[in-house]
């Protein structure tokens, strides 16, 4: 046994792989030998092992030693049963995504009144976009009608009628219908959904409504810049804002920033891109190395990044030149602004997918008017001197209202469509050759 022992741990010394599968392929082996009574009595120190927090070391390691221990138990039969939500927090923490499915969904079978195991393999198909896997898994579940339909409604893209479905579901449980019988989680998930059904519709006012009433800022920072309500975000939000530090709020707050037009506002925004730039990559690097899906809002989050980049040269283009032609006239009729135009005419180059949601269009279009509003401003007085210059906000705002107007009426929203047109211009004038 030395003989083979010895030169196996120098292999393991000296590869971290060859000791994660020893250790996965042994320990079930040695688990199924013990008696009940021993793997009972083994099974708490192996919980509290992995729940120590000197893991963290290893957090951004591949494979790391809380991978190992996890994949040991999940292939040990019978399986010692843990708390579903160390499983969770291991599974999105150190990587080990399709263990901690793999272990949940068996939790989920051998104990089905177990609530909070669900709600922990709810959270991980949220993390990772499997939104079918999700509402399967709510659909199962469930108690009322409502929720099995509303969910059903939301996979189909119905977003009215879902909406209306969890609206009067919530309606219901405060009139006391329900009498008790709901869980309070299925009461959470038809606030939740009646929300995202909210977004998809592009009913800011009404998310920014809620977000006050309860002072979830969260929402609040998510909405007002698309009223757009800035005065409101700066004076009432912005100071008092303690939300987790995602890529999205880092977006957010460099939108802010650029629209604030402030001396360090270009600075400002170039340090929250970088900030907002290490988040998504450390969440990049979190997510399972397959999987393709749960990538796609981290994709379109980066797009909105190197456009916020983008837009920063804008205003800096823009500030520059206006310095030169005020000192030569023939200097606007020349490149100036070279940069300005290659970016409004990659934009309109490089939008979503056709089947994206409507909010990841929204999401990129609306900052963008903002962008074609300073583009205007700046050009106002350009009419006489260079109409083309004058035109330009004018013609690519134009274009993009047109844009995202003809993807809400592709998508069957009538009702986005109609207000999108009507409200998001905002302009008397227009370039005809749009």
């Amino acid at each position: 046994m030395a003989d083979l022992l010895i030169p196996l741990r120098e292999l393991a010394h000296t590869d971290a792989n060859v000791a994660y599968h020893l250790w996965v392929l042994v320990f079930p082996i040695v688990w199924v030998t013990l008696n009940k009574d021993e793997q009972v009595t083994l099974a708490k120190p192996m919980i509290n092992l992995l729940s120590k927090d000197y893991h963290k070391r290893q957090q951004a390691s591949r494979p790391n030693v809380v991978q190992a221990l996890l994949e040991g138990l999940q292939l040990s039969h019978p399986q010692p049963r843990m708390p579903s939500e160390l499983i969770k927090y291991i599974g999105k923490t150190y990587n080990a995504w399709h263990i901690a499915l793999a272990l949940l969904e068996s939790h989920v079978m051998l104990f089905p009144n177990d609530s909070k195991c669900s709600e922990s393999l709810a959270e991980l198909y949220r993390l990772l976009n499997e939104e079918d896997m999700r509402c399967g898994l709510w659909k199962k579940r469930s108690v009322t009608a409502e929720t099995r339909a509303g969910l059903s409604l939301v996979q189909h893209g119905y977003w009215h009628r879902a909406q209306s479905l969890f609206y009067q579901a919530m309606v219901k449980a405060t009139q006391g219908t329900y009498n008790n019988t709901v869980p309070k989680a299925e009461m959470c998930l038809w606030e939740e959904q009646w929300l995202y059904c909210a977004s998809q519709l592009s009913q800011w006012d009404a998310l920014a409504d809620f977000g006050k009433s309860v002072e979830n800022y969260e929402i609040l920072l998510d909405s007002l810049w698309k009223l757009p309500d800035w005065t409101y975000m700066k004076e009432h939000v912005i100071p008092k804002a303690q939300v987790e530090e995602t890529p999205k709020l880092r977006l957010i707050q460099a939108y802010f920033a650029l629209h604030d037009k402030n001396t360090n506002g270009v600075g400002d925004a170039e340090n929250m891109v970088g900030k907002g730039v290490d988040l998504a990559l450390e969440q990049w690097w979190q997510l399972p190395e397959m999987s393709v899906h749960s990538r796609i809002p981290l994709l379109q989050q980066f797009q909105q990044i190197v456009e916020v980049q983008e837009s920063a040269r804008i205003l800096m283009d823009i500030s520059n030149g206006n310095k030169l032609s005020g000192n030569s006239v023939v200097g606007v009729q020349g490149n100036l602004y070279a940069d300005l135009k290659d970016i409004l005419e990659t934009w309109r180059l490089r939008t979503p997918n056709e089947w994206d949601n409507m909010s990841v269009w929204y999401d990129l279009l609306q900052w963008r008017n903002e962008m074609y509003n300073s583009v205007i401003d700046a050009f106002k007085d350009f009419g006489t001197t260079n109409s083309a210059l004058h035109h330009l906000g004018y013609r690519d705002k134009a274009w993009t209202v047109n844009r995202l107007a003809h993807i809400a009426r592709k998508q069957g929203l009538f009702d986005v469509c109609v207000t999108i047109l009507e409200k998001l211009y905002g302009h008397s004038t227009m370039e005809v050759q749009v």
